[in-house]
Formats: C-alpha cells, sequence, structure tokens
C-alpha cells in the first residue's frame, strides 16, 4: 500500500464529514449570525424564514430583527414608559394579545438582552406604527434611550376569540402593563359583539397607585367596560385577585381573560372554577 495513502483517506474522510454538518445547528447560525450584526446587517439568518419554521429556542419560529425608529417616549409613571415605533409590518399584528421581541438598536451596545412585549395597539393597526408599553428594569435600559430599536416580526397566536363568543359576561383581571394587551384586545373588539353580552365587561386592574392609565380606563369606560382598579402600595394594599373574589363576579356562563404572574393566574383559575366558570373559558395570550 503506498505510504501517502492513510492521509488520503484521513482528508477525505474529514471533508465529507464537514460538508454534512447541518448549517442550521446552533454554533454555525451562533457564529454567523454574530458577524452579520458586525456589518450592520441585523436580520439574523435563520434558515426557516416562514412562519411555520422551526424554532432553535423552542418558543416558536426565531426572529427576524429589523430596525424599527423610535417615534415617541413617554413615561407613563416611575418605571414604565409608552413607546410608538415606526414598524412596516403591520399587517402581521392579527390578533390583539400578540408580541414581539425587542433589543438594542446599538449594533455594539454592551448588553442586547432580548425583551418580550405585547402589542398595545388595536388590531389591525391604524397606521404603521405600533405601541408598546413597557416596565423598565436593569436588563432593558436601552428602550428608554435607543433612538431605533429592533423588532422582530409579531408573535404569538394572541387570544383566542372563541374562548370569550357567546358568554353572558367577560372578567378582566390583569396587573401593571399586563393591561397593554387586554386594552388592545378591546378597543379591537366590535360594539356589537361587546353589546351581545348581558352583564358586561368588567375590568379589574392591579397597579402599585393611581399615577399612572387614566387614558386607558376613560377610553374603555367611554366604551361601556366597567373598570376596577385596585393598588397594592402602601397601607392597606391588596391584591387584584383578592378584590375579585371578594365581589364574586366569577360564575356560570361567563369567561375569564388573565394577564399577569403565574401564581396570580393560576389563584384567578382556581377561583373561577370553583365558582363554576368553564375551564375553556379561562385563558390569558401566553
Amino acid at each position: 500500500m503506498p505510504r501517502y495513502l492513510p492521509v488520503v483517506l484521513v482528508l477525505i474522510t474529514t471533508t465529507l464529514s464537514l460538508a454534512f454538518v447541518p448549517f442550521h445547528s446552533p454554533p454555525f447560525l451562533k457564529t454567523l449570525n454574530k458577524a452579520v450584526s458586525k456589518r450592520n446587517l441585523v436580520a439574523p439568518i435563520n434558515p426557516f424564514p416562514s412562519s411555520t419554521s422551526t424554532s432553535l429556542n423552542g418558543w416558536g419560529p426565531d426572529p427576524i430583527f429589523l430596525p424599527s425608529p423610535v417615534s415617541t417616549r413617554t413615561k407613563l409613571t416611575d418605571g414604565v414608559v409608552g413607546i410608538k415605533l415606526e414598524y412596516t409590518r403591520g399587517e402581521e399584528f392579527t390578533s390583539p394579545g400578540q408580541y414581539v421581541q425587542v433589543r438594542s438598536g446599538v449594533d455594539d451596545a454592551d448588553d442586547r438582552t432580548v425583551g418580550y412585549y405585547a402589542i398595545t395597539s388595536p388590531s389591525p393597526l391604524p397606521s404603521s406604527s405600533l405601541d408598546l408599553v413597557v416596565k423598565v428594569n436593569d436588563g432593558n435600559g436601552y428602550m428608554t434611550t435607543d433612538d431605533v430599536l429592533e423588532v422582530s416580526q409579531v408573535m404569538g397566536s394572541g387570544f383566542d376569540g372563541t374562548k370569550i363568543s357567546g358568554c353572558d359576561c367577560l372578567v378582566v383581571v390583569c396587573t401593571g402593563t399586563g393591561m397593554g394587551p387586554c386594552y388592545s384586545y378591546l378597543t379591537s373588539e366590535g360594539d356589537e359583539e361587546r353589546g351581545k353580552r348581558k352583564g358586561g365587561t368588567k375590568v379589574y386592574w392591579g397597579t402599585r397607585d393611581s399615577s399612572w392609565g387614566d387614558q386607558w380606563v376613560s377610553k374603555l369606560e367611554g366604551m361601556g367596560v366597567s373598570v376596577i382598579r385596585v393598588y397594592s402600595g402602601g397601607e392597606g394594599g391588596r391584591y387584584v385577585q383578592d378584590k375579585v373574589k371578594e365581589d364574586g363576579v366569577m360564575g356560570e356562563g361567563k369567561a375569564v381573560m388573565v394577564v399577569g404572574q403565574k401564581g396570580m393566574f393560576e389563584d384567578v383559575k382556581e377561583e373561577a372554577i370553583k365558582r363554576g366558570v368553564e375551564e375553556g373559558r379561562i385563558f390569558s395570550n401566553f
């Protein structure tokens, strides 16, 4: 056997093994996307670009980030801002309760942590803009400073309206910025559909104080929606789910929409079922 044959065989084997490494494997994509980002090409490489793509992170289709300039930024209260973005993919927003992923628009920013934010605008979008309400924390300070943010396509399935159809009353229970997607649903719903509910629509909204949200409350009350505000801060503060239990508003023939922490959701769900609400009529947007 020629002396060089083993070397040739090793080279052939190595070449073939590299040829069959999946180009969509996470290490390959991570390296490639990093290189793309450094060259200011903000849309990550996605081998499955359709809405039915297989996700590498297990949450659904991978985000495709594009730059979205900030039109306005309004401080609503301490630690909460309202943001209006220029957004060209509004036709993807088909169901209130859907969300977008957002990260810093500064390519070499120290922190490009991705945040998940439910859309506050009614559906369909009235213009090429998108409204978000953001609770600011240590990981998303860029939401208060960047003139341009990178925003994904619209994601998630949103609220399932079939769970509300035909109910006698809709009870909405939410906390803090969780009012955003609920507001989106209620302002998207037609007056005729809302008017069919004999018991009306009741929104229980828990916040730490009364320093913000008056514009939401005024709009909803003008539509005939009852809004009950519950404050958890200060002396005598209480949780919104406790007020819902006390009022006894949940029962047979009603639907319950809940947006908030998992513990609150489970607490409300348990009470609703105990009072006769069908489990299939208790829902959230996630």
